[in-house]
């Protein structure tokens, strides 16, 4: 069963003439319907349907289309032409945070942003302490947004946003999420939504992403299909076009894989016993290591006028 179909979709932008910059040049076009307008076509002729369970990735460089086609996937946009359906309801990962309010406690914003989300309250109260615990915030239930950090309001939207029982996900770049702790917690649970009938359709420029979740990927260029398949086809098309290997792509997005411990650098003076200290004892005052203050590393001392 097809989840999502598309037919012909085009999507067109229309942006006042570059040279209409003067007010009375605009209030004369508007008034003689002369004005000028130039249009950028970022879908055109897109054709492609998505089966339900079905993980699928979009690929294509910077303006290619990736994010016009998820917004009108997602209902955000209208289609200038063509046909879009999604039998189902929607879950939009693509601008974490939007509707949460600074000045409104974190236990606030979890009732507002899962409303904006598509949860109930019922279903927000009960799934509230399990929504703190992912994003790591359970000490922070009454403190103000405004007050947290960048990656702390990231974990709290993304934990949010991950509790919506939705038939298609649309991830853009999301796994971008907080630092490396946590992304690895957001691979955790796409892992195990990979696994599930949900219908996922996920962008990133991060091709090794692609190929981990995605079993067949569509590559957008200058707003049209360019190919679409499965994964390694998609891909290796997509290499070649544009010359680069794929192994160099994304590799710091990926979870850290341990590996051995790196040598500390061996001090050129060492005592005698082979301790790092010259007088062989481990726990020599840090101050000793530093080096002296001498003309050469001070910095110039400047009298205020």
């Amino acid at each position: 069963m097809s989840r999502i179909r598309i037919r012909d979709l085009e999507k067109t932008f229309r942006l006042d003439d570059a040279g209409s910059v003067s007010l009375f040049a605009k209030l004369h076009g508007a008034l003689t319907g002369a004005q000028r307008r130039a249009e950028i076509r970022a879908i055109e002729s897109v054709d492609l349907e998505v089966e339900a369970g079905e993980k699928l990735g979009v690929i294509g460089t910077n303006g290619s289309g990736k994010t016009t086609l998820m917004r009108l996937i997602a209902g955000i946009y209208t289609p200038t032409s063509g046909v879009l359906e999604v039998d189902g309801t929607i879950a939009s990962f693509l601008q974490l945070g939007t509707g949460m309010i600074q000045r409104l406690s974190v236990r606030e914003n979890v009732f507002l942003y899962g409303s904006v989300m598509g949860l109930t309250r019922p279903e927000i109260r009960e799934r509230f302490d399990e929504i703190l615990a992912f994003a790591e915030l359970t000490d922070f239930a009454d403190v103000e947004v405004r007050r947290l950090s960048s990656g702390m309001m990231q974990r709290l939207s993304f934990a949010v946003a991950v509790q919506v029982d939705a038939d298609v996900l649309l991830l853009d770049e999301i796994l971008a999420v907080g630092d490396q702790h946590f992304r690895n917690k957001c691979y955790e649970y796409f892992e195990g939504q990979r696994d599930s009938g949900t219908t996922v359709v996920f962008s990133s420029h991060t091709l090794t992403e692609i190929e981990t979740f995605c079993t067949r990927s569509v590559w957008l260029e200058n707003g049209r299909v360019e190919q679409v398949g499965p994964t390694a086809d998609v891909l290796r098309a997509y290499k070649d076009r544009h010359g680069y290997p794929l192994e160099e792509q994304g590799k710091a997005s990926l979870p850290a894989t341990p590996s051995a411990p790196v040598e500390p650098p061996i001090d050129e003076e060492r005592s005698e016993d082979g301790s790092g200290s010259p007088n062989g004892n481990d726990a020599a005052d840090p101050a000793a290591a530093r080096p002296p203050k001498t003309g050469a590393n001070r910095l110039p001392r400047t009298t205020p006028r």
